[in-house]
Order: structure tokens, then sequence, then C-alpha cells
């Protein structure tokens, strides 16, 4: 079973992904953990190449470049799917998300739509003030412009319309309260898997 965790940055995914792949209810399922990207110095590139464009080239060569990374990211996983519990950290749904704010969704998502589907899309919804105050808890990490408030904004309002976009396209969808603790969110989150999983694989 596939299932994709996404948000703004902040909301908790790569904690509660982490926990998930630990917890006793879940291990019978094999539970592994993949993450976008598959190869960060390739991204990392990409970023440094396109630094000088505007936001739609910007736009442009970062939905190109992540999907091509995607296709080797597959590459690897692809046989674990039916046999695992694949818990994904990111997907082509946050470059149709974060992409989507500076050119057409339905571009974005023509370029991504061979990629697998997920069964199930848990989106952690979460403040983005919120978001902030966990973000600068990183003892390691500076805030980035993909964190910062006034594009955590824009990033949230285009979730909710890239949420919308997927229902229409019959997307399972769950969206989880991620202000809450994080051991609510947890159990919140395992909950939801545990139903699914039974009428997955039974």
């Amino acid at each position: 079973m596939y299932v994709v965790f996404e948000g703004i940055d902040g909301s908790g995914k790569t904690s509660l992904i982490e926990e998930l792949s630990k917890d006793e209810d879940l291990l019978k399922y094999k539970p592994i953990i993949k993450k976008e990207p598959f190869d960060e110095s390739f991204i990392e590139n990409s970023f440094k190449k396109i630094e000088n464009l505007n936001e739609k080239n910007k736009a442009l060569c970062l939905t190109l470049a992540f999907a091509y990374d995607r296709v080797f990211l597959e590459e690897k996983y692809k046989t674990f799917y039916e046999k695992n519990l694949v818990l994904s950290d990111r997907s082509f749904i946050s470059s149709l998300a974060y992409q989507s704010i500076y050119i057409d969704l339905e571009w974005v998502y023509c370029v991504n739509k061979f990629f697998r589907k997920p069964d199930l899309v848990v989106f952690l919804d979460v403040e983005v003030n919120t978001a902030i105050n966990r973000i600068v808890k990183r003892a390691d990490k500076r805030i980035s412009y993909f964190e910062k408030k006034e594009f955590l904004e824009k990033l949230k309002k285009s979730y909710k319309k890239v949420i919308d976009f997927l229902h229409k396209k019959n997307y399972e969808i769950v969206i989880i309260d991620a202000n809450k603790k994080f051991e609510i969110v947890k159990e919140d989150v395992k909950n939801i898997l545990l139903d699914n999983l039974s009428k997955y694989y039974f």
C-alpha cells in the first residue's frame, strides 16, 4: 500500500513517518520510508542553475527537474508497493502545490500523471505560524525562502487548490489537523492507516 504524506514545511511529515514506521501495530505490514528528492545533489544543482530566472521559468525548470529525479526514485521502489506499507515523505503532489503557484496546475499534473497514484494521501494541515515555530526549533537548520511566512501562506493556499483538483480525479485524501500535539496526530493517522490497510490487504 502506497501512502503519501503532504503538507507545508513544518507540518511534521518527516517525524510522523519515522515514528509510524516503527509502530508495533504497523510493523506486520513491513513499512518502509520513501523520500523525495531521490538525488539531492542533482536537485540542489538545479536550484543553483535557475537562481537568476524569473519565477515562471524557475517553476517550469523545477517541474521537469523533479520529474526527472522522480523517474529514478520510482524505479527504486517499484517492487515494494504491493508487499510493503510504503510511507512517502512528499510525492509529485508537492510539485503540483509548489510549482502551480507560478504556472498552470494542469500542465504540472500532465508532466507527472504517469507516476504511480497513491492509494492514500495524508495531508497534514497546520497553521503557518505553528509551522514556522517548529522550523525555527530545528537547531541544524536556517530558514530558507521556502520556509518563510509569506511563501508558506501562498503554499498553503496552493495545497488547498491541489486537494480540490485531485478530489475531482478521485484521489483518496484525508486531511489531518496537524496543529495538535504530535502523539495525538500520530494516533489519528495510525488509526486511519490501520483502517485502510485492513481494506487493502483483506
